[in-house]
């Protein structure tokens, strides 16, 4: 009879991460972190979210629309249909409303967080690398003080080779972020839209812009549990 096959529970928690910022003051991560776990119970969660959108008669978003924050808050719906769609205050505030009922479906999700990080800066695209860096820097002190491991699925095309080197710089022998970040178009993963959003959440609760006075406390009131964007 051969050996039953047997492995050591390891915690693993997986992290959307996702980018907003301004070019001329500040760069933001954002994430949403689930464990392996509850990956599935969290992601039906996330499916039940699309399909009430998709039945919703109020909006023009079809089950496999991508949930773009930046044209949800500015109030638009699907490019296609904005020349016929109506137009006015109220129907941009049911789209802008979208990035809300998103986060509070992040908030009920089964074995997930939320959280944001932050740099100041004049240089985005210097900073926006180093912000990555510091923050992959935390995740892994993290995960080594609870002896559990991260993987990290990163919103591009994985051409960014500056986050692969943020990964390859940690210590091997006490790396617990686990190989490179997996590189997945947002347009094509439900979670990393959903890390979209969270970002964008976070952006203007720091940013403070008066145009999106409406989303400036959903980060706080919302995901009160990720705590304030943390200085990296």
């Amino acid at each position: 009879m051969e050996p039953a096959l047997t492995t050591a529970h390891t915690p693993t928690r997986i992290y959307y991460v996702d980018d907003s910022g301004d070019a001329r003051s500040l760069a933001v991560i954002g994430w949403l972190g689930i464990e392996l776990s509850h990956w599935q119970p969290a992601l039906d969660s996330w499916q039940h979210f699309r399909r009430s959108l998709h039945t919703d008669p109020d909006l023009d978003i079809r089950a496999d629309d991508e949930l773009h924050a930046v044209n949800l808050a500015a109030g638009r719906g699907r490019r296609l249909d904005d020349a016929v769609r109506t137009r006015g205050e109220v129907q941009k505030s049911r789209y802008r409303d979208v990035v809300r009922r998103g986060l509070e479906t992040v908030a009920k999700m089964p074995g997930a967080t939320a959280g944001a990080a932050f740099r100041r800066t004049h240089d985005i695209g210097r900073d926006r690398v180093g912000l990555y860096a510091a923050w992959i820097e935390r995740l892994n002190a993290q995960h080594a003080a609870s002896n559990s491991h991260a993987l990290v699925v990163v919103d591009g095309d994985g051409t960014e080779h500056a986050l692969r080197r943020a990964h390859r710089a940690l210590q091997g022998g006490a790396r617990h972020v686990i190989e490179d970040p997996f590189f997945v178009p947002a347009h094509g993963n439900h979670l990393v839209q959903a890390a979209d959003l969270i970002v964008h959440a976070a952006f203007q609760h720091l940013a403070r812009r008066p145009n999106r006075e409406p989303l400036w406390e959903w980060f706080p009131q919302i995901l009160p549990d990720a705590g304030p964007p943390v200085s990296l």
